[in-house]
Parts: C-alpha cells; structure tokens; sequence
C-alpha cells in the first residue's frame, strides 16, 4: 500500500474518531439539558406549590393572627360537630322556636280571656233572665271548639318540632347532597377520610398522604365526572345548621381555609391514580423473582451506604432483607388496585415497628435509595414517577403510625431504661398508671 493511500486511512480514521467524540459530546450534551429541563419544570411545581402556600397563608393573616389561631377554631368546632346529637342540642333553643312558643302562649291566653269574659256575661244574662235559658248550652259548645282548636295548635307544634331533621354531620352532607344533586359515591369517600384530614392538619399544621389516598379511593370507586367544590358547598352549609350558636364568619373563613389547603392536593392528585396505575402493574408483573431479590440487596446496600447507623436497626437476615423491598413493590401495585385494603394492612404492618424502634427518619432514606434503584433499572419515566407515588404514600403511612405510637413510656420500656420510664409515669396520675402501661 503506497504511502498516499496510508494518509487517507489515517485521515478516514480521525474523521470517525473526530465523528464519536462529537456524537459522545452530543449524547452528553442532550443528558445534561434533559436533566436541566427536569430540574427546571421541578423548580417550578416548587414555586406553584409555595405561592399557593403562601395565598393561604396571606388568606389566613389578612383575619387571625397566626395559622395556630386558625388551626384552634377548626379544633374546636370540628369537637363540637363530632359531640352526640343531644349533648350538642343541650340547652340550645334557637330563636324560631322561640318565637313560635311566644306566639302559640299569646294566642292561648287571648282564647283564656276571651272565654273567661263570654262566661261572666252568660251568668249574668241568666241570673237576669235573659236569652231564655240557653246561655249554658252556647257555653259548653264554646268551650268544645277552644279545646279542639287547643288540640290543633298542639297537634301542630307536635308535628313541626318531630320533622325528620338529620342530627349529625354525616347525614347532614348527604342532605345537601341531595339538594344540589352532588355525586354521591364522591361525598361518601369524602365523609369517610374528612375526618382524618381534618385530624392531620390540626395535629401537625399540614397535608400528608391522606389526600393521595382519597384521590387513589375516588379513581377506583366514583362513576362519573368529580365536581372537587361540590363538598365545600355541603361542608359549609351542614356546619351553619348544626352549630348556629358557633357560626360566625371568622369560623367560616378558617373553614374555607382548609377546604382551599385540602382541594389543592385533590386536584394536584387526583389524574395520577389514571396515569401511572396501569403502567406500574404492567412494570412489576414483568420483573422475575430473581430481578426482585437482585433489587432488594441493590436497595439496603444503598441504604447502608448513605447511613452506616441503618446496621443498627436492620439488622435481620439477608433473605428477610430482601422480602421487605419486594413486599414494598408489591404493595406499591396493590395500592392502585385496592387504596383502602392496602392502607390497613400497611398501618398494622407499621405497628410492629414501633417494637423495632425504627426512627421515622429511616423510611425517608428508604424511599431515596428505592427510587435510585428504580431509576437504575428502567428509563421509563412514567414508571419511575408511580413508583414513587406509591412508596411516598406508604412511606409517610408508616412514619406516621411509628411517630403517634412511640409515646415515651413505650420508648423507655423497650430501650429497658428504668430511670426514664419511672419518671414518666411521674407526670401521670397514680390512679391511670396501669391503664397508660397498658395503652402504650
């Protein structure tokens, strides 16, 4: 081979090798920008979610004096509702039934006198001999039709003050419902978490999972289209009637407070359930038993990685190791498929680590290493965001059941340190001792 033809080999070769470089550049290029575009549109839910935070909050300062305020009058007439019937009717008489028996005691001793003096004139035309002797007659039949009138007014008030009214919060909604033509599948799912909700912002100031459970419950089980305000409308209209004497407009605002904070996750999470259920079951029914156990090592050891202190807590067999991340995705799936089933079995499921003292910090890092893991075995971006839907939710279910379970007389008797277990049961009664032992 001549010399000429060495050079355009030579030059052939630097063109392709000119050619990776560049295309090696450009796929990192395209990687980079992917990544900013990710970040940025991530940056923006971010900003979205905090201006609406901070709406709400301006809502709530523009009336009360801080969020605590807010979150004390919700506490409060959220205890009034949930009282029985008649605790909460006790000693209140409204200002129409007032008014009624005002009116009903005026027409009766009208009636009274009006009889008391008819009488006194028949007496007097008899003793002077007038009307031939029939006065006592015309008083007798006088005296039947007030008695039967008497017995009409009473009959009448019997049958208003027996109108079957609804008494307590949940038949009140479903009333108004009723009235407005509500979907009813929808507010009975409402009805059922409402008061979860209502306990989790009280109790911690914010939303957690409740609200992406509902929204998996409302994907499954409701026909037809969500109209998300409809339950606002029935909120607010069945608390004016069962609190009168409480209502107000400041109660009012710190209600529609928190109906504006829950209806802005429902509509944030309600197309998700749709969007990744199917995609999600389509993804863990195609990883075999092997990939699984693979994913399950992949997992703790990332965990272990991040915080060597994990040892400490998971301390367990490699294979119960990895039964733990695949009943993670399994119930990752079944949370789409049946929301409600899968929360109880989780929540019972959260109990038993109270006894292993996890710290709730642990589930956190556990969904962090998950998604790598999720990440690392597929592209598909769809599956990597409903897996992490779905693991967030169970995450923050178990979290919360470890964290309201924990008290510290549990804390100290299963770390067995007696000083610190004697001097809480200090601060309780001596006569409730045994019960918060047991109860802990």
């Amino acid at each position: 081979m001549s010399s000429d033809n060495l050079e355009i080999v030579d030059d052939r070769a630097n063109e392709q090798e000119e050619t990776i470089t560049v295309t090696k550049k450009s796929a990192k290029q395209t990687l980079k920008d992917e990544a900013r575009a990710q970040r940025k549109a991530h940056e923006e839910q971010l900003a979205v979610k905090m201006k609406n935070a901070r709406r709400q909050d301006m809502m709530a300062a523009d009336e009360f004096a801080s969020q605590e305020e807010v979150l004390l009058l919700i506490k409060e007439s959220w205890n009034e509702i949930c009282k029985e019937p008649d605790d909460r009717e006790k000693g209140v008489v409204s200002k129409e039934e007032e008014e009624k028996e005002t009116i009903m005691m005026a027409q009766r001793n009208a009636r009274q006198t009006a009889a008391q003096a008819t009488q006194g004139g028949a007496q007097q035309a008899k003793k002077s001999g007038g009307w031939f002797g029939t006065g006592k007659s015309k008083d007798v039949s006088l005296a039947v039709k007030e008695g039967e009138e008497d017995q009409k007014d009473t009959k009448k008030a019997s049958s208003m003050s027996t109108w079957d009214i609804p008494r307590t919060f949940d038949e009140m909604v479903r009333l108004n419902a009723g009235m407005i033509g509500a979907n009813l599948q929808y507010i009975n799912i409402m009805l059922d978490s409402f008061g979860g909700l209502v306990a989790d912002v009280c109790k911690r100031g914010h939303l957690q999972e409740q609200t992406d459970i509902v929204c998996m419950r409302l994907a499954k089980e409701v026909k037809g289209s969500i109209k998300v305000n409809e339950f606002k409308i029935c909120l607010l209209a069945s608390m004016r009637a069962l609190i009168p004497g409480m209502w107000n407009v400041k109660l009012e605002k710190a209600w529609v407070w928190l109906w504006d904070s829950i209806e802005v996750h429902l509509r944030e999470s309600l197309p998700l359930p749709n969007k990744y259920g199917k995609i999600v079951a389509k993804f863990v029914e195609g990883l075999e038993d092997t990939v699984r156990s693979d994913i399950g090592m992949c997992v703790w050891k990332r965990v272990f990685v991040e915080d060597p202190s994990a040892e400490n807590f998971f301390r367990q067999s490699n294979q119960r190791l990895i039964y733990i991340v695949t009943m993670a995705i399994k119930y990752s799936v079944e949370f789409y498929g049946d929301p409600e089933k899968t929360k109880m079995a989780i929540e019972a499921l959260a109990l038993k680590h109270i006894m292993y003292q996890v710290q709730p910090r642990m589930f956190m890092l556990f969904v962090t290493c998950y998604d790598e893991e999720i990440k690392a075995r597929t592209d598909d971006k769809l599956v990597q965001s409903g897996m992490h839907w779905s693991i967030s939710i169970i995450a923050s279910i178990m979290a919360r059941v470890v964290e309201d379970g924990a008290n510290p007389i549990l804390t100290a008797a299963l770390a067995n340190d007696v000083k610190t277990l004697k001097m809480e049961l200090g601060k309780v009664a001596r006569g409730n001792r045994a019960n918060s032992m047991l109860n802990c």
